[in-house]
């Protein structure tokens, strides 16, 4: 005390032990100040859930069916004594609103139409009712109230009939997904692809009907920040159009497997941020490989059941991301490139099976596959003996027989 007397007369003789324990224990009260009134700050930001949020999540909750079986179901948290903000699958923003809803997987049936409470949630951003059963619904033209939603999933959840007019006018939309909503007529693709430009991802897989004028998708200049396209098993015909390829300059998985597509342009391989290529089970397109640059961003390569054919570049050891590579049940042939090898250490599936390929394997071909849990050769004319399995880091999961008994003859 007494040096602290002498501080506010100016005299400073007091030992610098005296005053560093002084400057440590101010340093401590202003933390804990800041600490208390930051805790204040926060405290006063986010507020509990609003009476009308929590009120429409209840009346929603009351109108449908939750499978008792589900025990997982996000809904049986919803109870009237507790703040909505805490329920499971809902996400308020700080002010109390409730602006994400997942109720996906949940074990609900019954109807949904305009009236339901849901669309009284005017600040919702994420929607999310994948894997229920709502059927026979259609879905609401009320969607529309939702004007602030940025990503809607009704994958697997019943929904049928045509597809309202009023989901093209949800222009903040990022992230759209009907995939496998069986009973659904063919989205309009021409809206879709003016009136969306935000739309970053877009499934539309296992849709029953063909969807008509879908090769807008690749070469609308509205749709350049797309990165996510799943058109899987929809029926598609005819042929890729190559004209636009720059407004495709985001995509980075593109999915087309099960559909009836006659040409796909060689260009799409060097899309910069392509990363996913899947065209599985096009039986009738045919095409080959191209060269490939090391600046490709591809980490899966999907062609089964395809008539792509032809021989593999040695520029398939540019592909140093692969982790997937499935050319199975096509028409190569030749020897395996040297570079396929010794190059692609990322690899963890490799299937080459029922096709033409032949010559030797490198007794050291596995050594530099450190990562690889599944190879398939099944079914092609290699010659030699086995390469060295041991070689490895590790061993490898899936080595198809038919592949070993092609070695024996």
């Amino acid at each position: 005390m007494a040096c602290l007397a002498q501080f506010f007369y100016g005299n400073y003789s007091c030992n610098s032990q005296y005053w560093s324990l002084l400057l440590f224990f101010i340093s401590f009260l202003n933390q804990l100040i800041s600490s208390s009134s930051s805790s204040s700050t926060s405290n006063s930001t986010h507020k509990a859930c609003l009476r009308d949020q929590s009120s429409a999540l209840l009346q929603f909750k009351s109108s449908i069916t939750i499978d008792e079986y589900i025990a997982h179901s996000n809904l049986w948290s919803w109870e009237t004594n507790t703040s909505c903000c805490s329920w499971q699958g809902v996400t308020c923003n700080g002010y109390g609103f409730v602006i994400g809803l997942d109720a996906s997987e949940s074990g609900l049936s019954g109807m949904i139409n305009s009236s339901t409470s849901l669309f009284k949630l005017r600040r919702l951003e994420k929607l999310n009712l994948a894997y229920n059963e709502f059927s026979p619904s259609s879905i609401p033209t009320a969607i529309i109230q939702l004007h602030s939603l940025t990503h809607l999933n009704l994958s697997s959840s019943g929904f049928s009939a045509q597809v309202p007019i009023e989901i093209y006018q949800l222009t903040s939309l990022v992230s759209l997904d009907f995939s496998f909503l069986h009973g659904l007529e063919s989205p309009n693709i021409e809206p879709l692809s003016k009136n969306m430009p935000s739309l970053r991802e877009l499934r539309l897989d296992g849709l029953n009907a063909s969807i008509s004028g879908w090769q807008q998708l690749f070469s609308s200049p509205k749709l350049h920040n797309l990165q996510v396209l799943s058109l899987s098993n929809c029926q598609l015909y005819g042929s890729v159009m190559s004209s636009s390829l720059s407004s495709l300059s985001s995509l980075s998985v593109l999915v087309l497997s099960m559909n009836d597509i006659t040409h796909f342009p060689i260009e799409m391989f060097s899309l910069p941020n392509l990363q996913v290529l899947d065209l599985t089970a096009n039986y009738r397109l045919a095409g080959s490989l191209p060269e490939f640059q090391s600046s490709s961003a591809l980490r899966e390569l999907v062609l089964p059941r395809t008539k792509f054919s032809g021989t593999i570049p040695s520029s398939i050891g540019n592909l140093k991301r692969l982790t997937k590579l499935d050319l199975s049940q096509c028409e190569f042939y030749g020897s395996i490139p040297f570079s396929l090898w010794h190059n692609l250490d990322q690899l963890m599936f490799l299937d080459l099976g029922h096709n033409n390929f032949s010559g030797e394997l490198p007794s050291d071909s596995l050594s530099n596959l450190s990562r690889l849990v599944k190879l398939l050769l099944w079914n092609n004319s290699f010659s030699g003996r086995l390469p060295s399995i041991k070689s490895s880091s590790r061993t490898i999961t899936q080595f198809h027989l038919r592949c070993l008994l092609s070695y024996l003859h």
